[in-house]
C-alpha cells in the first residue's frame, strides 16, 4: 500500500484574506500540504501565515470576473497544483461557473458544476425542494415582477423580509453585485411591502431578470449546521448559535457558541440529502420562541466561523 505523501497535493486556497480562507490555509498546512495562499490583497492572511508557502495576487471576482478567472488558468498551467479551492460565496460562484475551463487544466476543483451549486445559490430553488421536505419552512414567494408583489400583497402574513435570491448577483456585463439582508428590508403591511420592493428594484437594475424573495419572517434565534457532505450524506458537523449579528436585525454573526440539536441535525441532513450535496455547507435556521427550527436558507461554501 502506497504511503500517503501530502507534499504531491500541492493546493491554491482562494479568499486567503478571509478568516475562512485562512483557516483552510492553516488546516491543509498543518498537515504537510503545499498551499499558495491566493487573495485580491498581496498581504494576505493566509500568504503571512507559516502554513503557506507563497502568496498570489488575482483581479476582483466581482468587478472584472473573466480576468479573475484568466489569472487563475495561468497559476494553475504555470505550475502543477493537485487542487483549487474557493473559500467566499463571490469565488466560488465565479468558479463554479467556470468549472469546465478550469478543469481542462487537469486541477481539482474544489466546487460543483454550476448546475448543481445554484440549488442552494438561488434560495427560490432551495426553498422549492425544501416544500418537499419534513423540514419547517417559512412561507416564501418568489414574485416575476412588480404586478406579482402587488397580487401578494394583500394575501401575506405580516411581517415579511424581501430578500435577494442570492448574496452576489450577477449583471449582464457579469459582474456580481453584493445584497444583504438590511433593516430597511422589512415590511410590515401591504403598502410598505410594496414600497420597499420597488425601492430596491429602483436601486438595483440587475434584480430584474432576478425578482427578490418575498418570506415571511420568522421571530427567533440564528442558529446553523455546518460541515462536510459527499452525495448527500453530512460526513462531518458542528452546530453554532449566534449571540450577535451585524445588522441586529439578522446578518452576519459577530459572536456565536457551541451547541449541540439533533432535531436541527435531522432537518439539515434532510436538505444535504435533497440538494445531493458534496463539499462544504451551512444550513441556517431560525429557532423560534416555542422551540421550532424554521430553514431560512442555505450555503454551499466554507462558512465565517469555520
Amino acid at each position: 500500500m502506497t504511503a500517503f505523501d501530502p507534499t504531491t497535493y500541492q493546493t491554491l486556497v482562494l479568499d486567503a484574506d478571509s478568516q475562512a480562507g485562512l483557516c483552510v490555509v492553516r488546516s491543509l498546512g498543518k498537515r504537510g500540504v503545499p498551499v499558495t495562499a491566493a487573495s485580491e490583497r498581496s498581504h494576505s492572511l493566509g500568504s503571512l501565515s507559516k502554513y503557506s508557502e507563497d502568496g498570489v495576487v488575482y483581479p476582483s471576482p466581482t468587478d472584472t470576473p473573466a480576468a479573475f478567472v484568466r489569472r487563475l488558468q495561468d497559476l494553475l498551467d504555470e505550475r502543477d497544483y493537485f487542487a483549487i479551492i474557493p473559500v467566499n460565496d463571490d469565488t466560488s460562484k465565479v468558479v463554479s461557473r467556470r468549472r469546465a475551463t478550469l478543469a481542462e487544466t487537469e486541477t481539482t476543483v474544489g466546487v460543483g458544476d454550476w448546475e448543481q451549486e445554484r440549488l442552494a445559490y438561488d434560495k427560490a430553488r432551495t426553498f422549492d425542494i425544501a416544500a418537499s421536505l419534513p423540514v419547517p419552512t417559512p412561507e416564501t414567494h418568489a414574485p416575476t415582477d412588480i404586478a406579482d408583489v402587488e397580487r401578494l400583497a394583500g394575501e401575506v402574513s405580516y411581517p415579511v423580509v424581501v430578500k435577494s435570491r442570492s448574496k452576489y448577483v450577477h449583471d449582464s456585463a457579469g459582474r456580481l453585485h453584493l445584497h444583504r439582508v438590511g433593516d430597511d428590508s422589512y415590511a410590515d403591511g401591504p403598502a410598505e411591502l410594496l414600497d420597499t420592493y420597488r425601492d430596491v428594484l429602483d436601486r438595483n437594475d440587475h434584480l430584474e431578470a432576478f425578482p427578490p424573495l418575498v418570506q415571511a419572517y420568522v421571530p427567533g434565534e440564528t442558529t446553523t449546521t455546518v460541515g462536510l457532505a459527499k452525495a448527500g450524506e453530512l460526513l462531518a458537523w458542528f452546530q453554532e448559535r449566534r449571540l450577535r449579528t451585524t445588522p441586529h436585525s439578522g446578518g452576519n454573526s459577530t459572536v456565536i457558541t457551541g451547541m449541540r440539536d439533533h432535531r436541527m441535525r435531522a432537518h439539515a441532513a434532510e436538505v444535504v440529502d435533497a440538494l445531493d450535496w458534496t463539499g462544504p455547507i451551512q444550513v441556517e435556521f431560525m429557532r423560534t420562541p416555542d422551540d421550532e427550527y424554521y430553514l431560512i436558507e442555505v450555503n454551499g461554501r466554507y462558512w465565517g466561523a469555520v
